[in-house]
């Protein structure tokens, strides 16, 4: 789980904060994704599946369907879309064993980071307009005297 001259812990620490984030202040569909985010970096950090498992992967996709029905906002469209791109991944992988494992996993990791990027623009428009309406509830509060 890392690109070459960038270490482990770094791409480990980048999703940890997305995903700490997200729980903190997210809805359920940040939450449901964050979730399996954090699920990747802790299997990989503890070697429990090599390189992500396709199953792992499967579930992912059809939470991330799960929250582009539900959600609200374009990242879930860009966190499906990464989902899905991790599948064809995993397609091509199995299709065409010529296709070396390191090509497969660096565009499952490429992809894992469009969708913690994905979620941590969907985390912070939340913020933001959640801060928008207090902003405005606190403007008509002074002047409705």
């Amino acid at each position: 789980m890392q690109i070459e001259n960038l270490p482990a812990y770094v791409t480990a620490s980048y999703f940890t904060g997305v995903t700490t984030l997200a729980l903190w202040r997210g809805d359920a569909e940040h939450r449901v994704t964050a979730a399996t985010q954090q699920a990747l970096v802790v299997g990989c950090l503890l070697g429990l599946f090599s390189w992500r498992g396709n199953l792992f992967d499967i579930v992912t996709f059809i939470l991330a369907c799960a929250v582009v029905v539900r959600g609200r906002g374009y990242w879930t469209v860009w966190a499906c879309a990464a989902a899905l791109l991790t599948l064809v991944a995993d397609g091509i992988a199995l299709a065409a064993p010529q296709v070396g494992l390191w090509a497969v996993a660096s565009a499952q990791l490429l992809w894992s980071y469009l969708l913690a990027t994905a979620l941590l623009w969907g985390v912070v428009a939340k913020i933001r307009a959640e801060g928008q309406a207090r902003s405005r509830q606190r403007y008509w509060t002074r002047h409705e005297a």
